[in-house]
């Protein structure tokens, strides 16, 4: 028994979890927004980009539009453009090109979650590719370290006499 590659594949397995788990938290309600959707009329409110900074100092920018509409006789207000929680794009540029679709009292459709009416949005399309890449990668880490573990319980030496 090699315990060192155990050890490697314990906290490989922990990390590949925690990284797949943590990215599957933000496509589950993007998924839940788009799957539940009812189409409405609403009215624009507002519309600018937000720029902010993420939680490694970087410049991060957001389409912010602001609009009304009504659901089972309720009215509400929403600024969410994508499904799900969040709005971030690429670029400043995505955002503007996003936000210059939309002006104080256009007339647009809206999309509300049916099981949850205050979560609505503009823009209806599939979750980008780097959405799955979390829970792809994570997966990954977690079948590196099985196969770490295995090599540890068959005894298997490193090839650098570790």
């Amino acid at each position: 028994m090699n315990t060192e590659y155990i050890v490697v594949g314990v906290a490989a397995i922990g990390i590949g979890l925690m990284l797949a788990g943590v990215a599957w938290f933000q496509i589950v309600p993007y998924q839940e927004d788009r799957r539940n959707a009812e189409t409405v009329d609403a009215q624009v409110v507002s519309a600018g980009v937000t720029q902010g900074m993420n939680s490694e100092g970087q410049t991060q920018y957001a389409p912010n539009v602001t609009y009304r509409y009504s659901y089972g006789g309720t009215e509400y207000a929403s600024s969410s453009v994508f499904p799900g929680a969040g709005d971030v794009v690429s670029s400043r540029s995505r955002a503007e090109e996003i936000v210059d679709r939309y002006g104080p009292g256009d007339r647009v459709t809206a999309y509300v979650n049916a099981d949850d009416p205050e979560s609505a949005f503009l823009i209806d399309e599939s979750a980008p590719l780097w959405y799955w890449a979390g829970p792809a990668l994570g997966a990954l880490i977690v079948l590196y370290g099985l196969h770490s573990i295995l090599q540890g319980l068959r005894g298997v030496e490193s090839s650098t006499g570790v």
